[in-house]
């Protein structure tokens, strides 16, 4: 009997463990999209979603980060078509966060005006 209460109260401890994971990678995540740095971003997002694969905040801020790096490499390899492509088919999704948004814009725009 005793050992099936040690072993229900591992499991909650694991249980809080995950839960305290997860909330730290959001944190750290959502600190690097303050500070730019999409990479780290994008790694905290990832270790997240090990934590919550169903969580659709974490989801949408993975897809909204994995898409603006894209579009910065496109723009950084002078493929300003393909980044106006990725960057108009990203701003269909909707906001998702206030800085992402307003980089998303700022491609968007630098696209725009290159391709013209």
């Amino acid at each position: 009997m005793i050992r099936w209460a040690v072993i229900a109260m591992m499991a909650l401890f694991l249980a809080g463990c995950s839960t305290e994971t997860y909330e730290n990678d959001m944190k750290a995540a959502k600190t690097a999209i303050e500070s730019g740095d999409l990479k780290k971003a994008l790694l905290s997002l990832e270790l997240a979603l090990e934590q919550k694969p169903k969580d659709k905040t974490a989801q949408d801020l993975h897809k909204r980060v994995a898409g603006l790096i894209d579009i910065k490499s496109a723009i950084d390899n002078g493929n300003w078509q393909d980044a106006l492509s990725k960057a108009s088919h990203l701003a269909e999704d909707g906001g998702v966060d206030k800085n992402l948004d307003t980089l998303l814009e700022k491609y968007l725009v630098a696209a725009e005006t290159n391709i013209n």
